[in-house]
């Protein structure tokens, strides 16, 4: 099992040996945004980070075998996710959480498998994951949605503390 103080390094020997560094630093970032969430919202650290260590795992599989390897795996597929075949990743890694991480832990499986996407009635580690990985992204452009997301985080700890 991958406990948050073995898991980076076992991230990235993962990420490493499928040679995808550029996933390894976006779950790092996130990993680091999941923890500070965590701390601040009085959540549990150590689910939240083991969460987001993990979001991304199914970016080693090519998005054009994703739904291939979905299929395979009995994984449920969506109109809307056939539509859009990365948006699967979040359900595969989930799945690979599972069977190469050995996770169980429902909180941490449920937050991997929605964290793109998110859910009605989503627990207090989905939605630091889902936020986390937002607000984590480092995309080129304007993106005022985001920049929007981390002033109202930045100005919610403020009030916290």
């Amino acid at each position: 099992m991958i406990s948050a103080s073995r898991g980076e390094s076992n991230i990235s020997s993962f990420f490493t040996l499928n040679d995808d560094l550029s996933t390894l630093e976006h779950t790092y970032a996130v990993a680091a945004e999941a923890k500070r969430l965590a701390r601040m919202y009085q959540a549990d650290e150590t689910k939240a980070v083991q969460a987001a260590l993990l979001h991304d795992v199914s970016n080693v599989i090519p998005v054009s075998k994703m739904l291939e390897t979905s299929e395979q795996l009995g994984i449920e597929i969506l109109v809307e996710e056939r539509r859009y075949d990365r948006s699967v990743h979040q359900k595969l890694s989930k799945v690979m959480a599972c069977q190469i991480f050995e996770i169980t832990d429902p909180e941490v499986l449920a937050a991997i498998e929605s964290h793109t996407t998110h859910k009605p009635g989503a627990g207090i580690v989905d939605k630091i994951l889902c936020i986390s990985d937002k607000i984590s992204w480092n995309l080129p452009g304007e993106h005022l949605y985001l920049e929007d997301m981390r002033a109202k985080i930045k100005m919610n700890w403020m009030e916290r503390s």
